[in-house]
């Protein structure tokens, strides 16, 4: 026989065990935070997540990210705090190409970026159009966003990948470094290939000209003094 005290001590356990039902007024309020929460992560997506699913190619030693604009310099966040990736058709439209037309000096709008030495480079380069083509191996638009140039860095012929999101204006939708004349991608992809060889895009303002010319030519240089 089970002692009286045993018996209620486990007869209210019992109870105790019950599934407990919900309420119409509770399971109202469940759904609605719910839809509240699946609302509020529809209204922030997320930019990087939508730059890895892309199904283009991303360059992951360069990604489309913050640290491939600034690299060690906190102080530009604040700057560049407006800028957003994006591809040639979401700033050019359709019908875009590496080279339009002629290769020409003209070509070369200078943005916000200050490498002024690396452009005089490019410029200068093409007075004579095979040089600026020689450094290519991709030559025309890729459907896969991939881009490939060769350049000699410290006296090495070096195969140089990129893809082609460019750093842009959030507002404009424009790039905000150096661009084409037209709807052509040779002088910002030539940027961003030279600024992935140094790390970042903060890294390559202010150099000097006569490296910029070995290292897309191969060819030694003089420089010289005048009065």
């Amino acid at each position: 026989q089970i002692d009286p005290r045993i018996e209620s001590i486990l007869h209210t356990e019992i109870k105790d065990d019950k599934p407990r039902t919900t309420t119409k007024g509770e399971e109202s309020s469940k759904e609605l935070d719910s839809r509240n929460n699946k609302h509020t992560q529809e209204k922030q997506p997320n930019p990087q997540k939508e730059i890895i699913s892309s199904n283009k190619f991303v360059d992951k030693e360069f990604p489309p990210s913050l640290q491939s604009l600034i690299g060690e310099n906190i102080l530009r966040k604040v700057q560049w705090a407006h800028v957003t990736w994006l591809r040639p058709e979401e700033f050019y439209g359709k019908d875009f190409k590496v080279f339009y037309e002629a290769i020409e000096p003209n070509d070369i709008k200078q943005g916000e970026l200050g490498d002024c030495y690396f452009l005089s480079t490019l410029a200068s380069l093409a007075e004579q159009p095979k040089r600026i083509e020689n450094i290519f191996v991709t030559k025309e638009v890729n459907p896969e966003g991939r881009y490939t140039m060769r350049m000699c860095i410290m006296g090495e012929w070096t195969e140089i990948t990129v893809d082609d999101y460019f750093p842009c204006d959030s507002i404009t939708k424009q790039p905000i470094f150096t661009r084409g004349n037209e709807k052509e991608l040779w002088v910002l992809l030539l940027e961003k290939a030279w600024a992935k060889v140094f790390g970042s895009y903060d890294k390559i303002e202010a150099g000097i000209t006569r490296e910029c010319l070995h290292d897309l030519t191969g060819a030694p240089t003089k420089y010289y003094f005048t009065d």
